[in-house]
């Protein structure tokens, strides 16, 4: 007796779409220019697949609106999701005062809250911060500020020529360097963290600063010398002089 072949039907390959292919496949569909079969052929998956993005649409679109990782293929909470909530609250608020939110910032926040909480095994380390921005699509931005105004290569080319014909009558006990620079006590950080493609504004720059003095003879160079600041207080505008023996 023959035996029966049985017809052996490879199995289809799984596709699973990003988040964001799901927002554009809603689009799509929303604007009724395209069939479910039609999108379902042009993104390579089952009927079935389709059917569950549409049941799914209201959450998808909250994903959007908070602005969230669209490359990731699934919703999935984190192990302290209540943790990762309370600081997406706490972020939204400070972010809408326009306020400067750093990574330590952010693990002082969650520590207060597992406290809060009572929460356990729970760690705020820079890897859960790591896996929090990811999620959350958070980025560290740099404030655009002025561009330096000193011409490096002029400079290099005039220590090389000029001033060595400036300083050829003079013997090295006798040449000085000073040059002065501003200490911001009350400056902030130059970058901050916020949602990938928001716009940072650097707002007002804290002036609060002293001016330091750097004073040195050009014979202690090769010296072991010593430093001592001295602050002139009676001025106006207050600075400190830092001498070198």
């Amino acid at each position: 007796m023959s035996q029966r072949t049985k017809r052996v039907t490879p199995s289809r390959k799984l596709k699973t779409l990003s988040i964001s292919s799901k927002i554009k496949f809603l689009d799509a569909l929303m604007s009724k220019k395209r069939t479910r079969k039609e999108l379902a052929a042009q993104y390579g998956v089952a009927l079935s697949t389709i059917l569950r993005i549409v049941k799914n649409k209201k959450e998808i679109q909250a994903h959007q609106l908070k602005n969230l990782d669209a490359s990731k293929q699934r919703f999935r909470k984190g192990r302290f999701d209540m943790i990762d909530r309370a600081v997406d609250v706490w972020f939204t608020q400070i972010k809408s005062k326009s306020a400067v939110i750093t990574g330590p910032m952010i693990l002082e926040a969650a520590r207060t809250f597992v406290q809060k909480l009572k929460i356990v095994n729970f760690s705020a380390s820079t890897g859960w911060l790591d896996e929090w921005k990811k999620r959350r699509n958070i980025v560290c931005l740099k404030f655009h500020g002025e561009k330096a105004d000193a011409d490096n290569e002029s400079g290099i080319e005039w220590s090389k020529n000029a001033l060595p014909c400036l300083l050829g009558g003079y013997e090295a006990r006798n040449i000085f360097k000073v040059d002065e620079s501003g200490l911001f006590y009350k400056a902030l950080p130059n970058h901050m963290l916020a949602v990938k493609g928001s716009s940072v504004c650097g707002g007002k720059t804290v002036k609060n600063r002293l001016t330091v003095v750097f004073f040195f003879a050009i014979w202690t160079v090769l010296k072991n010398t010593f430093m001592e600041a001295t602050l002139l207080s009676q001025r106006r505008c207050p600075f400190a002089i830092l001498f070198q023996y």
